[in-house]
């Protein structure tokens, strides 16, 4: 999933809630709080999880896309 797409996934599921003027912005000091309050901590951890398997025993981390480890600090 390219970063364009998240965007657009974030943006088509907070449009409902937050109105049509909602824009995605990166590294937007909101974004954790409209995604703690309008998402799940417990299916980002375990979608991360799932998709981390997928690069099991590699070391090429900048090829990880997508992936995060960040599940790790929030566990």
């Amino acid at each position: 999933m390219s970063r364009q797409v998240y965007k657009e996934m974030i943006e088509h599921h907070l449009k409902p809630i937050l109105g049509n003027e909602f824009r995605y912005e990166k590294n937007s000091k909101q974004m954790y709080a409209l995604l703690k309050e309008y998402g799940s901590l417990d299916n980002a951890i375990r979608n991360a999880k799932r998709l981390a398997e997928r690069f099991k025993g590699r070391q090429d981390y900048a090829n990880h896309n997508p992936s995060t480890m960040v599940y790790q600090l929030i566990e």
